[in-house]
């Protein structure tokens, strides 16, 4: 069996064929011997695919041997080497409720794969209310005897680029009033 290095990048998958020889020319059957730590591999034959865990980048391996239904061959190595690759913000949407004539605290999140500092703006005000306070702590305080519902979005920006906009909803219930 022979050693073998390969790069990828990040978030992407790879084939690769496992190699051996048998002086006898007899078939090859390949066994994985020690799975990877960062990822999943799926034998079918002489033919790995091999997909790195979701955002992860450094090395990696796994090892192999064949056999040839007589003798084992000595064991390989595969060492992958998965490149980083840019991953932008993901800003998460939510749903709130509040009641008529009562402000609502609330936090807006987003995630950064890649562990970058994240700033927020908002880009759609809502229209049955405002919003006070600086980003990602937010008061939303609905216009005065609006109930019903009401959104605004917001995007994640981490230096590089934002995220897609993400929308709150705001769900104002009536008060109940009491004689």
């Amino acid at each position: 069996a022979f050693d073998k290095d390969i790069g990828i990048d990040e978030d992407k998958y790879l084939y690769i064929k496992l190699k051996a020889t048998d002086q006898e020319n007899d078939d090859l059957t390949y066994y994985i011997l020690t799975p990877p730590n960062h990822g999943s591999i799926t034998k079918t034959n002489d033919t790995v695919l091999y997909t790195p865990n979701p955002h992860y980048n450094g090395p990696d391996s796994f090892t192999y041997k064949a056999n040839d239904s007589h003798d084992d061959s000595n064991t390989a190595s595969i060492m992958i080497t998965i490149y980083p690759i840019y991953d932008p913000p993901v800003a998460h949407a939510l749903n709130i409720t509040t009641c008529e004539n009562i402000p609502k605290n609330l936090i807006l999140t987003a995630f950064s794969p890649d562990n970058l500092p994240l700033t927020f703006q908002i880009k759609d005000q809502p229209t049955h209310g405002i919003l006070s306070q600086g980003t990602p702590y937010i008061t939303y305080t609905p216009d005065t005897h609006f109930y019903g519902t009401d959104s605004f979005t917001f995007t994640a920006n981490d230096s590089i680029s934002n995220s897609l906009p993400a929308a709150v909803t705001i769900q104002v219930d009536r008060s109940k009033t009491y004689t």
